[in-house]
């Protein structure tokens, strides 16, 4: 079986001027991009968050049989959600309970209600969720906001498909 990379969406940056792109300043990191050479624009802001509400869920709306990352020891595993426990503790929490699959043990991990967690996916639904996040970037304006020019809002859309 091959290992093949996913690519990420393309998010909209601009260059850092502070560092002339580069990442360096003075030796080390750019203390204004944090040795990344670039910023993401106002669009690229709201792709991302928009992708990090297609990728995460807050912990209080999980429900048995969603697929998620749990932690165990140093490592994430994904597995469904076998069993939902609410407001565990005097303070509010949720305590999601699954199965391991290589070792079929029985897993567990709390999150604050109001935290979230991460949602697991298959390479081709990954594929989906890249896809409509550039398709989603590609209908905003430079201000981070959808555009209300309907024409050039359908032919993104044309492309897209």
């Amino acid at each position: 079986m091959t290992k093949t990379l996913m690519e990420a969406p393309r998010l909209e940056s601009t260059p850092c001027a502070y560092c002339t792109a580069t990442g360096l300043r003075a030796g080390v990191d750019c203390p204004r991009c944090h040795g990344l050479g670039s910023f993401l624009t106002k669009r690229g802001r709201a792709a991302r968050a928009y992708m990090r509400t297609l990728l995460e869920k807050p912990g209080a709306s999980v429900v048995v049989g969603d697929v998620v990352w749990f932690p165990v020891g140093g490592l994430k595993v994904a597995t469904a959600v076998l069993r939902v426990e609410l407001d565990v503790g005097p303070t509010r929490r949720v305590r999601l309970h699954g199965k391991r699959r290589k070792t079929d043990e029985d897993i567990a991990f709390t999150v604050a209600t109001g935290g979230v967690v991460d949602l697991a996916y298959t390479p081709q639904e990954l594929e989906e969720v890249r896809a409509k996040v550039e398709a989603y970037q590609a209908t905003l304006a430079k201000t981070g906001e959808v555009s209300k020019r309907p024409r050039s809002l359908a032919r993104v859309l044309k492309r897209a498909a």
